[in-house]
């Protein structure tokens, strides 16, 4: 009983040992036993290499030469004598024919024949027109035509100089309207600074000395003395000093004057003579000019007004003068007497001094506005100038204008008189000329139909030597098409002779990239052959012109039509970063690419994954492809698999 106890509990002990012990095995050969269901592949390490690239094809050696013996005429053949395989020599007899003519030949002589009468009648009934009168007619209309041009072109003005013209002078018109406006303006502007001249300055400086001269001589026992006398007789000298001066300055004062009133007089007529005008309705021409005759005779009185402001100095003076000379004559001395009292004196003194500094800054603007002024005049001269050469000008280009389009349109007039009577002519010549140069034509065809008549004769004549067929070149009779007994048909091949002098040749087919390798005059590997193979020509594939070309090879040495050789070019290698085997290179819809194999760590040793890498191929031959790409040297690509293989599975790498 203790016994079964015992087993009892020993036996759960021993099944946990036993598990604990399974899963330790399984735990160590875990990675084995997974490795033994993943794919296994060969691998290749990427490194460095050349390519080296040949160029592979066979073919049949031709004759470069083949020779069709043939005659241009129908004839019996008589008798064949040679076959297939015979050598000749140039001259040997191949065929000999009939004695009768050919049924060509004597057609040919018929036609010769009628050729030749066809030809003398047309000479016969060749035309010969007269334009003597239509002629003369064409060279008078030219003569007038002639005339016509020398007077248009000495006239030559087109439209748009005579519109640039008005153009320019509508702008100089609005630039002298504007410079008018511009010095009424600053003749105004100048008016209001008419009491701040220079001499009317002078002039206030001249009674603020005399004021003070009067304060410092006023003495406590005079109201008024001899002093105060002499000061205004001082002031008086310098006023006619200063009238001395503005009379030289405006000599013209008077006539100024007079030219003003006559100038209002006539302005006030013209604008009565433009009203009447205008209710009589009176033409443009006649209100234009009356409206120019007022404008300059507003700008006159204007000029006028300004130049008067310049004489009111000279009035002002005048007056001034005639008060000093009052003043004197009024003044009494006075005996010694109470202190005067200057305090009123003082005053008119101060108001004297800021009367003058105003002034003085009224006299700057005065002299800016003056100068601004004189400067706008001068503008304004230069620009009537200019706009009166401008009308001179216009006057004169629209004068020859209007003479270069009558005599524009007595050319176009003349131009096409001249036109229909050379197109009248030109019709009657080519009805006339027509038929000569049909006759022309056709005579120039039958000559040559003559000439062609007489060399197909001659052809037909030569053809055959004393009923011989002979061989014109060396060669070999590749075949004979005719028997004897059987007519002969005009140029189709009576025998085919290959001509060997010329050597063979063989032709192959290649891709256009191998094709861009090669270059005429390469020399070709003959397989099992000491035959030379010369690259001659490289021409379109006329069965895949797109995508191939035909190499053709010259071959030297013992060589007999139908030999077959297979040829082979190698060309020079070339040095690349990246060479693997062509079983590593893979292709679908995205490109070109290969699965490289990238080692992962785990804690169960090494696991290798698949990944694809996208290439580029450089270079490339029978064996290996020179690629670039994300490859390092030393990776390893896949380059056989037992299974099916997509980037990012497990795999299991031989010896590893």
């Amino acid at each position: 009983m203790n016994e079964e106890k015992n087993i009892k509990r020993i036996w759960p002990k021993k099944a946990a040992f036993i598990f604990f012990v399974i899963m330790l095995i399984l735990t160590f050969f875990s990675n084995t036993i997974m490795n033994m269901s993943l794919p296994q592949v060969s691998v290749y390490s990427v490194k460095e290499g050349e390519i080296g690239t040949v160029i592979r094809g066979s073919g049949i050696a031709e004759a470069i030469g083949n020779y069709e013996v043939m005659i241009s005429q129908s004839r019996k053949v008589q008798e064949v004598l040679v076959q297939a395989g015979d050598t000749v020599n140039e001259g040997d007899v191949l065929f000999l024919l009939d004695d009768e003519e050919s049924e060509e030949l004597e057609m040919a002589l018929d036609k010769l024949d009628d050729l030749k009468i066809q030809h003398q009648k047309m000479l016969i009934n060749w035309p010969s027109p007269d334009y003597t009168q239509e002629d003369r007619n064409i060279e008078r209309t030219k003569q007038e035509l002639e005339e016509a041009m020398i007077k248009r072109d000495a006239n030559n003005v087109s439209k748009y100089q005579v519109d640039n013209m008005e153009h320019l002078i509508n702008m100089k018109e609005e630039e002298l309207e504007d410079l008018t406006d511009e010095v009424n303006e600053l003749q105004t502007e100048l008016s209001d600074y008419s009491g701040a001249t220079d001499e009317m300055l002078k002039s206030l400086k001249r009674q603020i000395e005399d004021k003070e001269n009067q304060i410092d001589n006023a003495r406590p026992s005079r109201e008024r003395n001899p002093v105060s006398l002499s000061s205004l007789k001082l002031n008086l000298q310098r006023l006619k000093e200063d009238y001395e001066i503005l009379v030289a300055k405006y000599p013209d004062y008077d006539s100024v004057n007079n030219d003003l009133d006559n100038s209002k007089v006539a302005l006030d007529k013209k604008k009565k003579e433009l009203s009447d005008a205008e209710k009589n309705n009176a033409s443009e021409d006649v209100i234009k000019t009356l409206k120019e005759n007022i404008q300059s005779l507003e700008n006159k009185v204007n000029e006028l007004k300004t130049k008067l402001l310049g004489y009111s100095e000279l009035t002002s003076l005048v007056r001034r003068i005639e008060d000093k000379e009052d003043e004197i004559k009024d003044h009494e001395p006075y005996v010694e007497g109470p202190a005067i009292d200057t305090d009123q004196w003082e005053l008119e003194l101060e108001r004297l001094e800021e009367d003058y500094k105003d002034m003085r800054d009224k006299n700057r603007d005065y002299n800016r506005v003056k100068e601004k002024l004189k400067d706008t005049k001068d503008d304004l001269s230069e620009v009537e100038e200019s706009l009166e050469l401008l009308r001179e000008n216009h006057n004169s280009l629209s004068e020859k204008y209007d003479k270069w389009k009558a005599a524009d349109e007595e050319a176009f007039r003349l131009q096409n008189e001249l036109e229909d009577l050379l197109l009248s002519v030109e019709n009657n010549k080519k009805s006339d000329k027509r038929a000569a140069s049909i006759a022309e034509l056709d005579s120039k065809k039958l000559k040559e139909d003559i000439e062609k008549q007489r060399e197909l004769v001659n052809e037909l004549r030569t053809d055959v030597t004393n009923g011989k067929v002979v061989a014109d070149k060396d060669g070999i009779i590749k075949s004979i098409n005719i028997a004897a007994g059987r007519m002969t048909s005009p140029n189709a091949a009576m025998a085919v002779i290959e001509t060997i002098d010329q050597g063979y040749s063989l032709s192959f087919s290649v891709t256009k990239e191998q094709s861009k390798m090669l270059s005429i005059g390469d020399i070709a590997n003959v397989e099992d052959s000491n035959i030379t193979a010369t690259l001659k020509q490289i021409k379109n594939d006329p069965s895949n012109p797109d995508e191939n070309k035909v190499l053709t090879f010259l071959l030297e040495g013992e060589i007999e039509s139908g030999d077959v050789f297979s040829l082979s070019i190698e060309q020079p290698s070339a040095d690349y970063d990246f060479v693997i085997p062509r079983s590593a290179l893979h292709s679908d819809s995205r490109g070109d690419f290969v699965f490289t194999v990238r080692s992962k760590k785990t804690p169960f040793g090494s696991r290798y994954i698949a990944k694809r890498v996208n290439v580029k191929i450089l270079d490339e031959n029978d064996q290996n492809v020179a690629v670039s790409g994300a490859l390092m040297r030393g990776d390893y690509v896949i380059t056989t698999s037992t299974e099916l293989i997509e980037s990012g599975i497990q795999v299991r790498m031989m010896n590893k």
